[in-house]
């Protein structure tokens, strides 16, 4: 099981709210460097995302996200912001 901080956990949150946060940074980011960075940070946040969803359900993680899956988590997440959540 993935250890983590469970303080940033809060009931009611939006699922990737983070996530969503380093996308807007990526808009205002006036380097592509910068951009590089938020999009990275954004790439790193999923899982800890992912597992502060299941235990604030008192579930267990066990498991590791592919390349792929990542990818398709994080078009999912620019279409989202896109569509305006």
């Amino acid at each position: 099981m993935t250890k983590i901080d469970d303080s940033r956990y809060k009931k009611n949150t939006i699922p990737y709210e983070n996530c969503f946060k380093f996308l807007n940074r990526v808009v205002e980011a006036k380097s592509p460097i910068e951009k590089m960075f938020y999009l990275t940070a954004i790439v790193e946040e999923i899982p800890v995302e992912i597992d502060l969803y299941y235990l604030g359900h008192g579930l267990e993680t066990d498991f590791k996200l592919t390349e792929e899956e990542i990818n398709q988590i994080l078009i999912y997440l620019v279409c989202k912001s896109v569509d305006g959540k």
